[in-house]
């Protein structure tokens, strides 16, 4: 099938923001400034205000009817993995296929979300890779998270332990790419013993785990895609990267 004809969940842009003050770049969910004995609950209950909105407005849409009409936005599940004080990244190569974003860095994986995503589950473990790997989360079990995590397991390889939270939104009307999308943003920690590869490595250039301050400096700052540049750009301004490496 047609990649353009995959039928992908997408929800009315002026509904989104009845609901939601407008707002541009990565808006870090509330529980990240709450230091409290509360924070997983807000966690969750976040999680299922943004979730609950976004789930009983939804409709499916045609990927080539909804691409240029930026009166819709694409729900994108975003998941960056935090390991030992780093972040992982890609580096994204030629076989990408997308030029655009040829030696473009990233810090998250992501993609749309389709009807099917409602039944999709974790694999405890992998016969083929001999590997074993659980999640946790703070979250309901709901297509949009059961998407996060499907993009995690489709794009890497994960032996041990996994814990996931709801970290916030990301918005951008800069271009019609970006304005036609709306991210919702996973960060899974992994526990201390676990390892992580990512899948397809003939579509990247470089990979690994990578201290936040070093991802910010010249070399680095200049190539992250937008959307990892506004995570990291966001977590230095509230200081809160310790909490997840």
């Amino acid at each position: 099938m047609d990649k353009m004809d995959e039928e992908v969940l997408v929800v009315p842009k002026d509904i989104f923001f009845a609901r939601f003050e407008y707002f541009e770049g990565f808006k870090p969910a509330k529980h990240f400034y709450d230091e409290s004995e509360y924070t997983h609950d807000l966690e969750g209950h976040e999680y299922t205000m943004c979730s609950d909105h976004i789930l009983s407005n939804k409709r499916y849409m045609k990927r080539r009817d909804c691409e240029e009409d930026p009166s819709y936005l694409q729900i994108i599940p975003y998941i960056c993995i935090f390991h030992n004080k780093g972040i992982f990244y890609v580096e994204r190569g030629s076989g990408s296929g997308e030029s655009r974003l040829h030696g473009k860095i990233s810090i998250g994986m992501g993609g749309h979300l389709n009807e099917s995503d409602w039944d999709w589950t974790w694999p405890a473990y992998n016969p083929l890779l001999k590997k074993s790997s659980t999640v946790t989360h703070g979250c309901r079990n709901d297509l949009i998270l059961h998407g996060a995590m499907r993009e995690l397991y489709e794009e890497t390889d994960i032996d041990g332990n996994i814990n996931i939270t709801f970290a916030g939104l990301i918005n951008h009307d800069c271009d019609p790419v970006n304005a036609v999308h709306l991210g919702v943003v996973f960060f899974a920690k992994l526990w201390e013993d676990t390892t992580i590869q990512p899948k397809e490595l003939e579509k990247i250039d470089a990979h690994g785990l990578m201290y936040p301050h070093m991802l910010m400096d010249s070399k680095h700052y200049d190539r992250l895609e937008l959307w990892s540049k506004s995570i990291l750009d966001k977590l230095k301004e509230i200081d809160k990267n310790e909490h997840y490496g």
